[in-house]
């Protein structure tokens, strides 16, 4: 896992938390009016769940994910569902996806 890659994890969620936040503060009033809905703002840290255990969480929901594939909206979405309803957290970290397989683009900054 790459620096950056640790430091996010390491944070717990932390920088979501405090901007969600921020925008509750801010503008919660506004997105509740117009929108209908209010901003969540999550508890620290999130929870944590291995790419696998993923895999297993979305086909015990009855969604059709092939072994391997990357988790798509539908996915997230049931992932989210899961979390909530166990744990009251709609926000979870996904880790320990395998190399290549991810849809999900990084660009490495070259150290100077």
């Amino acid at each position: 896992m790459d620096r950056l890659a640790r430091r996010y994890h390491a944070d717990g969620g932390r920088w979501l938390a405090h901007s969600l936040a921020a925008v509750a503060a801010e503008h919660g009033a506004d997105i509740t009016r117009l929108l209908g809905v209010q901003v969540t703002i999550p508890t620290i840290p999130f929870p944590r769940v291995t790419f696998p255990e993923a895999h297993s969480i979305v086909r015990e929901a009855g969604l059709s994910l092939p072994k391997g594939d990357d988790l798509g909206p539908e996915a997230e979405r049931a992932l989210s569902a899961y979390f909530t309803a166990k744990y009251g957290h709609e926000f979870v970290f996904v880790t320990d996806y395998p190399a290549g397989d991810s849809t999900i683009c990084v660009m490495m900054i070259a150290q100077t």
